[in-house]
């Protein structure tokens, strides 16, 4: 299916020849970025979801925000010229070392500044919801992610990786039996990626995508600074759980 896409002055952009040299026909976002890494920060540049929305094609995604398709193809191809240092090999981890990288590096970071997160929320609120109405929302909406993200965290350390790593260990064993039910708690997770990712959408809408007004405090502006690299963090956290970990270990049971 083709979707006409449209730049600032409306007119109608034809479909890129050169998404050859970005992405192959049918790729998916989140396939992309599984790819090559580098390609995240040009989506994160446009407000692309590469995590929960990943599922979609570049194509798609320019149209239903009304992006420039050939712009952020030619962005996505020179950023696969690049050498970044800082990326890391995701896709070539065992599955069960994977895991254990996600819990020690997003966990630990998500149990952090969670609470961060909700001083921040609480005392901007207290001082400028009467000016800022929006600001008790977003303090609700980062108590109810808080919440949300506690107990899927804990879901997926005690009950979900625990069976990936039996299912790599049967793997190297071999004949030894696999355990089996795993695609029902996979795809709990994936609509609980997606409900924290709504969220965050919202308190992105409501703070003007981070963006505090210029007689905010010196604690509003860090608050909003540390709500942007929160969620930076999390697309990448969802990203390697939705994108290579879910799939890799549904593979291996025979379900994708």
């Amino acid at each position: 299916m083709e979707y006409p896409q449209k730049n600032s002055g409306e007119q109608p952009l034809q479909q890129a020849d050169q998404c050859s040299v970005s992405c192959t026909p049918g790729e998916t976002i989140g396939q992309m970025v599984a790819k090559d890494f580098s390609k995240a920060a040009v989506f994160t540049k446009y407000g692309i979801d590469f995590c929960c929305g990943g599922k979609k094609g570049l194509l798609q995604v320019c149209y239903e925000k009304n992006l420039d398709f050939n712009k952020i193809s030619e962005e996505l191809a020179k950023s696969g010229q690049l050498l970044h240092a800082n990326s890391l090999p995701y896709q070539q981890w065992p599955l069960d070392f994977l895991a254990e990288y996600i819990v020690n590096v997003h966990h630990t970071y998500t149990r952090d500044k969670l609470p961060e997160l909700a001083a921040y929320a609480a005392k901007v609120d207290a001082k400028h919801s009467g000016k800022n109405p929006e600001l008790a929302i977003v303090r609700s909406l980062i108590a109810e992610i808080a919440l949300e993200l506690g107990t899927h965290l804990q879901k997926e350390e005690n009950i979900l990786f625990p069976m990936i790593a039996r299912l790599v260990k049967a793997g190297q064993e071999g004949g030894a039996a696999i355990p089996m039910g795993i695609g029902h708690p996979v795809q709990r997770m994936i609509l609980e990626h997606e409900q924290a990712g709504s969220i965050l959408q919202k308190i992105r809408e409501l703070t003007n995508d981070y963006t505090p007004p210029e007689y905010a405090c010196i604690t509003w502006k860090v608050f909003y600074e540390t709500l942007a690299a929160f969620e930076s963090d999390l697309h990448v956290h969802i990203h390697l759980e939705n994108n290579i970990l879910f799939p890799g270990a549904l593979k291996l049971v025979n379900l994708q």
